[in-house]
């Protein structure tokens, strides 16, 4: 899986904001704010891989339960997808 085309991430101040490109901006208003830990995974996201593989970068980049970050990971790509940014 892997975040579409079209979609661009933006640093403003201390926060990340994903926003549609010129070519989607007509079809598609998208617009989601993002912290630190979803704007890693959505970095992560720019090439082909795995919840396997993200949940392994997650696991060495933050200090949590595997448990905490794999229920946080699965709660954000549920809402990529329902917001139409994954190619799977």
């Amino acid at each position: 899986m892997k975040i579409k085309n079209g979609f661009a991430l933006r640093r403003f101040a201390d926060k990340w904001i994903a926003v549609s490109a010129h070519e989607l901006a007509d079809t598609r208003n998208t617009l989601i704010t993002l912290n630190k830990t979803a704007a890693f995974v959505w970095e992560l996201l720019q090439t082909d891989t795995d919840r396997a593989s993200l949940l392994a970068a997650l696991t060495a980049r933050f200090e949590a339960d595997e448990a905490v970050i794999a229920a946080d990971l699965d709660a954000f790509l549920q809402q990529a997808r329902e917001a139409g940014l994954l190619d799977e």
